[in-house]
């Protein structure tokens, strides 16, 4: 793995592993789930706010609409929010290119500081073995797949 793509992976995962794992402020937990809407974009494409909610674990559909409004609200926008085409009560969510610029510009600050550290072998090793373990935190934190819970209804 190159290790600007695992200083990537660090960065995301320890996005998601502060999410499950610390109780924060509200003002910097609104502020990293806003990351995570936007990495989540750029790497599905458009959304809808459901999916999205469930993909960085948030419960409330008025706390991703408030998420959702900063971000379509932010001068220049990251986000668009518009009506599905076939389905007008349903909305489609998409990063804009501002959005991508902020998203690259943040995790390009963080890989930054990461990317020398791992010249080690040792700590590159343990930066594969601390992205596992994050990830195994963070999905133990996100709700289940809705094949896992159609099966479970199913039974």
């Amino acid at each position: 793995m190159e290790k600007e793509q695992l200083a990537e992976e660090v960065v995301v995962e320890m996005l998601h592993a502060s999410q499950a794992l610390q109780e924060l402020d509200s003002v910097w937990k609104m502020e990293l789930r806003k990351l995570l809407v936007l990495k989540q974009l750029l790497n599905n494409g458009i959304m809808n706010p459901s999916a999205l909610a469930s993909a960085i674990c948030i419960r409330s559909r008025s706390q991703m609409t408030r998420i959702l409004k900063a971000l379509e609200d932010s001068e220049p926008p990251s986000i668009t929010a518009t009506r599905n085409e076939s389905d007008h009560r349903k909305i489609d969510v998409d990063i804009t290119k501002n959005g991508i610029a902020f998203l690259q510009k943040y995790l390009q600050i963080r890989i930054k500081h990461i990317v020398p550290i791992l010249e080690d072998p040792t700590a590159e090793q343990e930066a594969i073995t601390s992205v596992s373990f994050m990830k195994k935190i963070s999905e133990k934190k996100r709700p289940p797949k809705k094949k896992n819970v159609k099966m479970a209804v199913s039974q």
